[in-house]
């Protein structure tokens, strides 16, 4: 059985193109790479360990160890788990976040408007691809503080939900532009105090997000 983070290096392993003998990238890179800590990454390889994918070597790294035919099956497997896991997420967030939206649309201060739109601003202006998910996740984060609820905001921390689905959907310069487009659209619904509009652009928003989870290219119109 594979957890979400082995599904993600098994699918970084594809993306590579290893092969038995290769070596996978350094724990601190891959770390570094998923947002995690080193632990988690050792949690995670100790899973592909475990079913004959991958071999840890003191000294020398994680190396890719089984036969192509198996780690494709388990590539098969996993990935197909990876999404059913993701669409599950998504549907939370559908579940969530209109209402979030709503909530925040109605209660939203002067200095809460400001932060969003701050974020918003920051979003649009970032030029490393590196930190996309990270100024995405920023924009919820204050839409949900705007709520002036605190445990709104430790609910979407708490699900991981817009942790574990941004990556998976801010992967080119065009979907990073089209994000900040229905980021922008969820800010005017806000800044009007219009409950309705803002949760409907929130839910479109996450419909969108998650439909370009089922294509297949990272660059389709980068």
């Amino acid at each position: 059985m594979t957890t979400p983070l082995s599904h993600h290096l098994l699918r970084l392993i594809d993306e590579m193109g290893l092969t038995p003998g290769d070596r996978l990238p350094p724990e601190r890179d891959l770390a570094h790479r998923f947002r995690v800590s080193r632990g988690s990454i050792r949690e995670a390889v100790k899973h592909l360990a475990a079913q004959g994918l991958v071999e840890s070597r003191r000294g020398a790294g994680t190396f890719v160890v089984s036969a192509p035919q198996a780690f494709a099956h388990a590539m098969e497997a996993a990935l197909a788990g990876a999404r059913a896991h993701l669409d599950r997420l998504f549907e939370l967030r559908l579940i969530i976040e209109p209402g979030i939206a709503a909530v925040a649309a109605r209660k939203a201060s002067d200095a809460h408007l400001q932060a969003i739109q701050k974020a918003v601003a920051t979003q649009a202006g970032e030029t490393d691809p590196r930190r996309w998910g990270e100024q995405d996740l920023a924009v919820h984060r204050a839409i949900a503080q705007a709520t002036e609820n605190p445990l709104v905001p430790e609910l979407l921390a708490a699900t991981g939900a817009i942790t574990e689905t941004r990556d998976e959907a801010l992967q080119s310069a065009a979907r990073h532009e089209a994000s900040v487009t229905g980021h922008r659209r969820i800010l005017e619904a806000l800044l009007a105090h219009d409950s309705a509009a803002a949760a409907k652009a929130m839910e479109d928003h996450i419909l969108w997000a998650h439909a370009l989870t089922q294509l297949p290219s990272k660059e389709d119109s980068a």
